[in-house]
């Protein structure tokens, strides 16, 4: 009995296994066609559902902006960001959870400036960072 257990136990696992690398084969394959696209593009989450929660994202990969500017991966979407860097996809739809202060110090004088000669160095050095391109008019940009 025992033994007949453990054969279906096997049998189960390598099912798991097998159907795990159809998925993420056929993640692949709809992100080689059509790019990263969101849970909510894909239909798998409804509008009205919070962007962010505990256990997923709808939007995107999780990150947390450190210090300096520096994204710091926040452990989900796992498969489809390691599928993106490996097709070159440049540029993925991400949620930023949390800001360091002094990032966001740098985001408060980008905001606030009224050209680029008023900005500071720190904040000159980060006008191209991916964080900051919805609060960078184009005429600040030297």
């Amino acid at each position: 009995m025992y033994d007949r257990f453990l054969q279906e136990v096997i049998q189960g696992r390598e099912n798991h296994v097998e159907e795990r690398i159809e998925s993420i084969r056929t993640l692949a394959e709809n992100m080689s066609e059509s790019g990263f696209r969101t849970r909510y593009e894909l239909g798998e989450k409804g509008e009205g559902e919070p962007v962010y929660t505990e256990s997923a994202t709808g939007w995107g990969v999780v990150v947390n902006i450190g210090r300096n500017g520096e994204i710091v991966f926040s452990n989900s979407a796992h498969h489809r960001l390691a599928m993106s860097k490996l097709l070159d996809i440049e540029k993925i739809p991400t949620v930023v959870v949390v800001r360091h202060q002094q990032w966001e110090d740098v985001r408060k004088e980008l905001r606030a400036a009224g050209s680029y000669e008023q900005l500071g160095a720190i904040a000159k050095e980060h006008l191209d960072h991916p964080d900051v391109e919805t609060i960078v008019p184009e005429d600040r940009i030297d």
